[in-house]
């Protein structure tokens, strides 16, 4: 995963970029194991696997240097255009605001599409 972040006035800013190979583990059986604790099919001994497995992986992603985790790098690049801004608006259910092109037209009003879904 990369982002960069910007200067509108001179296209000059810096790119991160996550060095996800920091999880090329001995674990390869992980990812099928998350997908199977997320969808509530493992079984109890799967799910101690998986929560084994995810504690080693957080120790020894906070032990990391922070240039093991992040490549950060200066950047001069070109911008894309400005982005529309919409007004914001209250949600008639939960009452957040909203980016007014993020509404939904509902019986019960103009909703966010947390709402718009329940």
């Amino acid at each position: 995963m990369a982002m960069s972040l910007l200067n509108r006035k001179n296209g000059e800013g810096v790119r991160v970029y996550f060095r996800s190979e920091i999880y090329a583990d001995p674990h390869k059986e992980f990812p099928d194991l998350m997908s199977r604790v997320l969808e509530g099919t493992a079984s109890e001994e799967e799910k101690k696997l998986f929560n084994r497995i995810k504690k080693e992986r957080e120790r020894n992603l906070l032990i990391k240097k922070d240039n093991e985790i992040f490549s950060i790098k200066r950047v001069k690049e070109p911008l894309p255009p400005m982005a529309r801004i919409f007004k914001s608006i209250k949600c008639d259910i939960c009452s957040e605001m909203v980016m007014e092109g993020k509404l939904r037209k509902t019986k019960k009003g103009m909703v966010c599409f947390s709402c718009a879904g329940k």
